[in-house]
C-alpha cells in the first residue's frame, strides 16, 4: 500500500493537483486508462497538504490494478513537498521523501 502526502510550503494555495496512469497492469477487463490526467484536487491550501491513497486513486482513475501514476501539480517546484509511504509485505512502513520537488529534479529536464 502506498501513501503520498504533497506539502504546499508556501503562503499562497496552489494550483489543481492531477494524476494519470501512465501504464496499467493487472488491470479489471475492459479497463482503459484516461487519454488526459483526471483532476485530484482543486488546489492545496496555503501552507497546506493533500493526501492521496488508493482510495482517492482508485476513485479518480478506476481499478487500474498495477501500474506507473503520474502526479502533476500547478505550482512552483520550490513550493511543493511530496513523500510517499509505503507498507511492506512484512507490515513495516518506509519513507521516501527529500526536500521539494525543485531539489529533486534532474536538471537536465528542466526547462
Amino acid at each position: 500500500t502506498n501513501i503520498i502526502r504533497l506539502g504546499n510550503i508556501s503562503g499562497s494555495a496552489s494550483g489543481p493537483v492531477y494524476a494519470q496512469v501512465l501504464n496499467a497492469a493487472s488491470s479489471g477487463a475492459g479497463y482503459t486508462a484516461a487519454a488526459a490526467p483526471v483532476l485530484l484536487f482543486p488546489n492545496i491550501a496555503a501552507n497546506g497538504e493533500r493526501v492521496i491513497n488508493t482510495a482517492t486513486l482508485t476513485t479518480a482513475l478506476g481499478e487500474f490494478g498495477r501500474g506507473d501514476v503520474q502526479i502533476s501539480v500547478e505550482a512552483p517546484s520550490n513550493t511543493i513537498t511530496a513523500r510517499r509511504y509505503a507498507t511492506l509485505a512484512n507490515g513495516s512502513v518506509t519513507e521516501l521523501n527529500s526536500g521539494t520537488v525543485a531539489a529533486d529534479q534532474n536538471q537536465v529536464n528542466v526547462p
